[in-house]
């Protein structure tokens, strides 16, 4: 049976034997490298696995050290045993095991992250893909406090408009920046050279928006932030009395309040907020999108609130 991990496209790809002295040695794997010219690209070993002992970290850190030697460069080895169970370690050394995980799961990760221009972006957005996974147990979400992730996962589905939702969310989540504002249904205005004013249709402003540049993170000072995007942004949507931050970098969109008493488990301003990656999000978990950020949703008595409340 084919896998759809055949499917993967990098740079440039090669097959690699497993040595002897290391778990499943003499098995003939795949590497695939990302588009990071140096050699510090970012490497992806896809490892089919049919041993008979079960899956552990030590079996599969001996093959990440078997193949990555010496060297520094971010790799991800995925453990290919069925459809169903795949398992992930990496991209840095001492990582924690993470899976069980579908093919079609393990597709849309290394997919992302071999699209990802440098070796150290990609090492990045790895380890908080794998991370947030760890913490919802939901794939392409990040829940920072804002929300009940325990309502997110079992409860928000049940609610009578998840259906229209997942219809609303489908024709949007391949969008990104302007294009995914205008498609959640707000206007756009310029505000000042580094944000948006986002407005419903009779102009009443909603939200304001920060779409980060590839070389910035959500939080940390850059030439056009002083502090950080984040904490810049909340500045600036209270000084034009707007109660919610959307910030967008590539597939990431994420929510910030700017009500103190906003959030579950609210943290520090800068803290509490709730992401969605848009390349890994489980399809069933799709309708978020529309339901948590669009111009309906963030309206005083919209979907955002409802969930808010329900949390």
């Amino acid at each position: 049976m084919t896998s759809v991990l055949e499917e993967l496209t990098g740079a440039s790809s090669f097959k690699w034997t497993i040595p002897q002295g290391t778990v499943g040695n003499g098995t003939e794997c795949t590497a695939y490298l990302g588009n990071d010219d140096s050699n510090l690209a970012l490497q992806i070993l896809i490892v089919p696995f049919h041993e008979s002992t079960p899956v552990s970290k030590g079996s599969v850190q001996s093959v990440y050290n078997a193949y990555r030697g010496k060297k520094t460069f971010p790799l991800l080895v995925i453990l290919n045993c069925t459809e169903h169970e795949n398992y992930l370690y990496g991209p840095i050394e001492n990582s924690t095991l993470k899976g069980p995980f579908n093919e079609s799961h393990v597709y849309r990760i290394a997919s992302a992250a071999l699209e990802k221009e440098f070796g150290v972006e990609a090492r990045q957005w790895l380890v908080q893909v794998l991370d947030a996974h760890t913490r919802t147990q939901m794939l392409g979400i990040s829940n920072s406090g804002l929300f009940s992730s325990h309502y997110i996962k079992t409860s928000a589905s049940t609610r009578n408009d998840w259906k229209i939702h997942a219809n609303l969310s489908e024709k949007l989540v391949k969008l990104k920046d302007r294009e995914l504002i205008s498609g959640l249904g707000f206007r756009i205005h310029p505000n000042g050279s580094t944000s948006l004013l986002l407005s419903s249709e009779n102009d009443t402003n909603r939200a304001l928006a920060i779409l980060l540049e590839r070389s910035e993170t959500f939080d940390s000072t850059s030439a056009r932030f002083p502090i950080s995007p984040v904490a810049d942004g909340l500045v600036m949507a209270q000084q034009k009395e707007v109660p919610w931050l959307v910030v967008i970098k590539g597939s990431r969109i994420r929510l910030y309040s700017t009500k103190l008493d906003h959030g579950v488990g609210r943290r520090g301003q800068t803290e509490t907020f709730f992401e969605l990656d848009l390349a890994t999000i489980d399809k069933k978990y799709e309708p978020l999108l529309t339901l948590v950020f669009s111009e309906a949703a963030l309206s005083p008595s919209g979907t955002t609130e409802d969930l808010l409340s329900e949390s």
